[in-house]
């Protein structure tokens, strides 16, 4: 089984993603879940702040948390993963 966690972005006034290199407030959520999944399964974080979403690669579950700041943009994530399957 393949999981993948997400912590998505948020917008810019200007409209844009909020891209950084630095994670400025990381959240334990994913990292105190992937210490809880037993070894067998492959489980990656990917923090969209820092790096970008693979939306083509195949996975069985995706896992997604987010602040109020930040909701809209886990909704089209979530969104984009239903209509990949």
């Amino acid at each position: 089984m393949k999981i993948r966690l997400i912590g998505p972005t948020r917008y810019l006034e200007n409209g844009k993603l909020l891209k950084s290199k630095k994670l400025i407030v990381p959240s334990l959520t994913f990292p105190l879940l992937a210490a809880l999944t037993p070894p067998d399964i492959n489980i990656s974080i990917v923090n969209e702040v820092c790096e970008d979403i693979d939306f083509e690669e195949k996975v069985d579950l995706v896992g997604i948390t987010s602040y109020t700041i930040n909701i809209h943009r886990a909704y089209q994530i979530a969104d984009e993963f239903r209509k990949r399957n």
